[in-house]
This record gives C-alpha cells, sequence and structure tokens, in this order.
C-alpha cells in the first residue's frame, strides 16, 4: 500500500499519530508481522519489509552504566557498548529489534548477562541514523533483524548500506 493510502487508511480508523496511540502500535505490528513473514518466506516480502523499516522505530541492544534510581541520564553514543554477534573471528552482525518486547525476548532466550558494573539498555532509533555509524565498525556483516528466537531475518552489508541512505536495496 502506498504511503499516502496507508496513511489515509490508518487516519479513516482514527489509528493516525494525531489521534491515538493505537498509531504506534499499529506501526509495531505491521513491522513484526512482516518480519515473521519474511523469516517463514524468505524473499517473499523483502520490499515491504525494508519499506516498513524505514518508517519505523527500532532498537539497539547496547551495554551501559546502570540507571541510578530509575532516572535515566543524557549520555553520548560513545558512552555504550554495542551488543554484536559474532559469527567468525573478526566478522559480526547486530541485531536490530522492532519492539522492547523483542530485546527482553532476545536477553531472556540467549541467556544473557551484563558484565558487572553494567546492565543492558535499549532505546528506540531511527533506522538511518541507527543503521549508519554500524558501517564504518571493521568486519560488519549485516544486521538481524529479530523479532524471536527462530523468527529472524538476515539483512547484508550491501543491503544496511542502501538502507542507512533510505532506499530500498533493489534486489527486495
Amino acid at each position: 500500500m502506498e504511503k499516502n493510502k496507508r496513511a489515509a487508511y490508518l487516519k479513516l480508523l482514527g489509528l493516525d499519530k494525531n489521534h491515538s496511540q493505537g498509531y504506534v502500535k499499529v506501526m509495531l505490528e505491521i513491522l513484526e508481522h512482516l518480519i515473521s513473514q519474511e523469516a517463514q518466506h524468505p524473499h517473499q516480502f523483502r520490499k515491504a519489509l525494508y519499506r516498513e523499516l524505514l518508517s519505523s522505530e527500532v532498537y539497539l541492544l547496547t551495554l551501559g552504566e546502570p540507571i541510578q534510581d530509575g532516572v535515566s541520564t543524557l549520555r553520548k553514543p560513545a558512552d555504550f557498548l554495542l551488543w554484536a554477534e559474532q559469527k567468525t573471528p573478526g566478522e559480526f552482525r547486530v541485531p536490530v529489534f522492532p519492539s522492547t518486547d523483542s530485546v527482553a525476548g532476545f536477553i531472556n532466550s540467549h541467556h544473557l548477562k551484563a558484565p558487572e558494573g553494567k546492565e543492558f539498555l535499549w532505546m528506540s532509533q531511527n533506522p538511518q541514523k541507527a543503521l549508519a555509524p554500524l558501517l564504518e565498525l571493521s568486519g560488519f556483516l549485516g544486521l538481524n533483524l529479530y523479532l524471536a528466537e527462530n523468527e529472524s531475518v538476515s539483512v547484508s552489508e550491501e543491503e544496511t548500506k542502501l538502507l542507512a541512505q533510505g532506499i530500498i536495496p533493489s534486489s527486495a
């Protein structure tokens, strides 16, 4: 569905960003649904998935200093350690999540424990702003769009480069 048609449809349903928090929920559910479909049927839903990814917020898993007394403080990106999955020595993929639930599910299913003095942190990110710095990392192989255990989609480094520029890869 074209972006304008989809926006008009959501507005008609009262789910547009000006009228309801349901708008965010619908956007989240669409992205999660497309990740699930692409994981089950590779390359059949990729174009729609990438289009939705670029219009959604995503989450990256980081390690940082614990938040004191439930109060978060403004931190610079250099203060965070990005979580990545090593595939071969010196090469890795970065998991990207559509929701806080999928981040928590990843931590639980992989039995991850933060090192002493650190804690897992995640925050919503604009995909283009989040992806561009990853391309500068030596050994970066691409992304892993993670929804749940056995429901993830690998995105190559080349596709990530295009997505970071706001371009949907022609291979989709």
